[in-house]
């Protein structure tokens, strides 16, 4: 009786060893961007939110508080303690006499922590007004 003959190609083409490793060599970089997006978006959110609190409170101070905000560079230094961690310096806030009484717009530049493409940083801007 003589026996079949086998290739030994036949063996390597159903080997499945080193499949797993090749699957997750497609999906960790996708998974990493996607995992680093949404904390770059999460930090943006952030400086958004704490950027239009400090606006709010210093529009805020100024009406309420004239001795304690009243002046520009007194403004900036209370918007600056409302957000810790933000870098709110004298040209980014602007004060300008409005119809609802005192507008503080400040810009802020948002540097986004990872950026592979050379992505810009992103302009955040919030804007209050008190009478």
């Amino acid at each position: 009786m003589t026996r079949p003959r086998h290739s030994p190609w036949r063996g390597l083409a159903r080997a499945d060893d080193g499949a797993v490793l090749v699957e997750y060599a497609f999906v960790f970089p996708v998974l990493m961007m996607l995992v680093i997006g949404i904390v770059e978006l999460g930090g943006m959110a952030w400086a958004q939110a704490s950027l239009s609190f400090a606006v709010q409170e210093t529009a805020r101070c100024a009406s309420v508080r004239p001795d304690l905000c009243g002046k520009p560079p007194d403004m900036v230094r209370y918007a600056a303690a409302q957000a810790p961690g933000l870098d709110i310096a004298p040209h980014t806030l602007e004060v300008k006499p409005a119809p609802c009484g005192q507008e503080i717009t400040a810009t802020l530049n948002y540097r986004f922590l990872v950026s592979p493409w050379g992505m810009p940083a992103a302009t955040l801007t919030a804007r209050a007004c008190e009478p």
